[in-house]
């Protein structure tokens, strides 16, 4: 399966890695081509991996996971181009973190983003979309 993962976190590193070591074909996503994270990424594996722009990988995946830090999740989903997006399966796995407040992250303006399922079916209309809110890290997965 084609799978596009939009940003190159360590959220987006990991997800993009584990799918690409099962066998799937995997193109990470980020703001700029060229990307030092996702060139280094995809520097661990001999195939079935590429990185592009935002809107590269959303256009080719058949599944589409957010990844990018959720105060811009919105933005990136822009970016990624609606017709990219259109139909696809939308997994959103971002929260509006706040990181300038220090360690640990708290959530942004102290809540999380209540409004991202609207703003994902009003810009992507997607096909099913998941917005799996928890705390669970990376390293879990």
């Amino acid at each position: 399966m084609r799978i596009a993962v939009l940003g190159t976190g360590m959220t987006g590193r990991t997800i993009a890695a584990k799918l690409a070591q099962i066998g799937h074909q995997v193109m990470m996503g980020s703001r700029r081509i060229g990307d030092e994270k996702a060139v280094e990424w995809m520097k661990g594996f001999a195939e079935n991996v590429s990185y592009g722009s935002f809107s590269d990988a959303a256009r080719f995946g058949d599944i589409v996971f957010n990844c990018t830090a959720g105060i811009g999740g919105f933005q990136t989903l822009k970016r990624a181009g609606r017709e990219n997006l259109k139909g696809k399966i939308l997994i959103h796995v971002t929260k509006p973190l706040d990181f300038p407040a220090g360690m640990p992250p708290a959530p942004a303006n102290g809540q999380y983003w209540p409004g991202s399922e609207t703003a994902h079916r009003r810009l992507a209309r997607p096909r099913r979309q998941g917005t799996p809110y928890n705390s669970t890290g990376s390293h879990a997965v």
